[in-house]
């Protein structure tokens, strides 16, 4: 986005890790904090990685949520039941089986905190 070039045109750093990272002769592990407030999941090197390795994509642009995983979302609701076509594991994924993909992981992370700080909280939880 424009971040990247307001960083590069201020500061003169390249911030294209996603190249430097591939680009390094050398073994590598990603890590991550999943409760990291100062980078979003989106922006983050690990995804960055993924969406690169998997759909070839560079240009590491977000896709927007359909609408019904949207309203799902904003409703704190569950994705939609039904996800698309999964690919046989020689395929390769598709934007829309990794936008249910995600989608599914944070319900179920919301649902984990609900039920965590029900238990915190001496409720117990609601199932």
């Amino acid at each position: 986005g424009c971040t990247r070039g307001g960083i590069k045109l201020f500061t003169c750093w390249n911030t294209d890790n996603l190249s430097n990272y591939k680009a390094a002769p050398c073994y590598k592990l990603i890590c991550s904090d999943v409760d990291d407030e100062i980078i979003a999941e989106p922006g983050s090197l690990k995804t960055g990685l993924a969406t690169s390795l998997e759909l070839g994509d560079v240009e590491l642009v977000q896709p927007s949520n359909p609408r019904e995983y949207a309203i799902s979302e904003a409703t704190s609701a569950a994705p939609p039941p039904h996800p698309p076509h999964v690919p046989q594991p020689t395929e390769q994924l598709t934007e829309e089986v990794i936008v249910h993909f995600a989608a599914s992981l944070r319900y179920v992370a919301r649902r984990a905190k609900a039920l965590e700080r029900a238990a915190k909280e001496g409720g117990g939880g609601d199932g």
